[in-house]
């Protein structure tokens, strides 16, 4: 049986750029179904378009190789299975498109599902999709070569396990019990079937300006999350409980990265890279002792009460030289009653104190626009952000994602800012949106406050002579939106 892994292709608005790096979680998958035996290839349509983008009608832009070369790629593999990796909710347009042309290709090839996304949306999606076969529900490894082995052998599929399937024409939903106990037993992901060329390429920059040395690389060593976040989702993919790779597993996995592909840089891209302390202090110790010569950075996040003065050591010494913070709020009513994030505002500040006391760069996360959140605990959050004096800091709006208990209590309340019937409506969930509106704030009042907040940032950092400049590029950012922004301006300069 031929396998075709496919990574899509993705949606996002004008101001919005993607983040090229390797699409870890497909290459694991690839990596187990070849070790049973099966041929896979793998096309990752979203690098391999090399930041082609295309305007659509709805604003938005697509980028990624087009659906006609898509579709040649295709018909020139002749797969007997299509799989196709929806991670982010901004895919599924361009996911159910590419199902849509393999089935006109040929009818009789398989089409499956994963990712984040069609893991939370798997009953409609099966519900109103006729191309697409079968959904593999979360962590996909096992699970997704249990179907071809079952496929190949003409046996029953109705008990695999985080499954979801039509039978006699209703869905079936199989719920996900058994998550990878012993990651070791994984292995490495197949890297060998992607373009690792276009992924080194630090022009390709994976967001928020990370990069040192060239050529680079990322890698996740551990999975699950036992927090409970409120506008967070990956629990739903990896399960709440934190398991890792083993320290000699990660230090021989990067070995491979230097050795094979020349990698100078990893981007390690795990949720909590820390939270075992004597694990991650491990890992950097067999760094050191091995002799690895590389840079390494944190890019999706890392926890601060994961980790301490002992630890930090070890990063740096390691070659750790970038730590991105999910800081969230600087509000402490916001953190605890809304977020749920078990920090407060003095313990940011002292984690940031022993963050720069290592010599490390440190670009802190927050979050604005979230149901119970006032504009004054916004501007909270901005001016508390701005006093800490970090290297860069990215504040996105909270954006109800299915499956996540912020979707959750959106719902119930009323509070969606779009019809979450039109599955038309999920092309807008890119980070430049808001998609929230309550009593105390409309979706216009918050973009309002975090481009106002950006602006007072970068005229803090460039003085006042940049005023002129930055207002021209606020209005070809936002359109007549940039009126409210400047008015937002205003108000909190001058007072109401």
């Amino acid at each position: 049986m031929k396998v075709l892994l496919i990574y899509p292709p993705i949606l996002l608005s004008k101001t919005d750029r993607p983040a090229i790096t390797t699409p870890i979680g497909v290459a694991y998958v690839a990596a187990v179904a070849e070790k049973a035996g099966f041929s896979v290839s793998i096309l990752d349509s979203l690098a391999e378009g090399e930041w082609k983008s295309e305007k659509l009608e709805s604003d938005l832009y697509y980028w990624g190789l087009s659906y006609k070369e898509i579709k040649e790629r295709i018909e020139a593999l002749k797969p007997d299975l299509v799989g196709i990796g929806c991670q982010f909710t901004l895919q599924y347009m361009p996911s159910k498109e590419i199902a849509r042309i393999v089935k006109e290709i040929d009818p009789k090839i398989v089409t499956v599902m994963g990712g984040t996304h069609s893991t939370v949306m798997c009953r409609e999606i099966l519900e109103k999709e006729p191309y697409i076969d079968y959904i593999v529900r979360s962590e996909g490894e096992y699970a997704f070569t249990d179907l071809l082995e079952r496929l190949r052998d003409g046996r029953p599929i109705d008990d695999i396990d985080g499954f979801a399937y039509r039978k006699d024409g209703e869905v079936q939903l199989n719920e996900k019990t058994r998550f990878v106990a012993n990651l070791d037993d994984l292995p490495f992901p197949a890297r060998h079937l992607l373009r690792m060329d276009v992924y080194g390429n630090t022009e390709l920059k994976r967001g928020w300006g990370i990069n040192r040395r060239a050529p680079k690389a990322n890698m996740i060593t551990s999975r699950g999350c036992p927090f409970d976040c409120s506008f967070c989702g990956i629990a739903l993919n990896t399960g709440k409980k934190m398991r890792g790779h083993s320290p000699e597993y990660v230090v021989a996995e990067i070995e491979e990265l230097i050795t094979k592909y020349g990698i100078r840089e990893v981007h390690f891209e795990d949720d909590n890279l820390t939270l075992n302390k004597q694990r991650s202090k491990q890992i950097f110790d067999l760094i050191v002792e091995r002799g690895l010569d590389i840079s390494w950075a944190a890019p999706s996040g890392l926890a601060i009460w994961t980790f301490n003065d002992d630890v930090l050591e070890k990063m740096k010494a390691s070659g750790c030289y970038r730590v991105n913070l999910g800081l969230e709020s600087g509000s402490d009513h916001v953190l605890k009653k809304i977020i749920k994030k078990p920090i407060t505002t003095s313990t940011i500040r002292e984690k940031i104190a022993l963050v720069k006391k290592h010599g490390l760069e440190i670009t802190g996360f927050w979050v604005i626009g979230m149901p119970g959140e006032t504009r004054a605990q916004m501007w909270e959050t901005l001016d508390f952000a701005s006093s800490l004096g970090l290297d860069d800091n990215q504040v996105a709006v909270a954006l109800p994602y299915p499956g996540t208990e912020l979707y959750d209590i959106c719902k119930e309340k009323g509070y969606l800012a779009f019809n979450q019937k039109d599955e038309k409506s999920y092309e807008h969930f890119s980070i430049s949106s808001a998609l929230i509106t309550t009593p105390d704030f409309t979706p216009l009042d918050v973009i309002a406050i975090r481009d106002a907040g950006r602006f007072f940032a970068i005229i803090k950092k460039e003085g006042r002579g940049a005023i002129p400049g930055r207002i021209v590029e606020l209005f070809k950012r936002n359109g007549l939106g940039g009126f409210k922004v400047v008015g937002t301006v205003l108000k909190k300069y001058f007072g109401s």
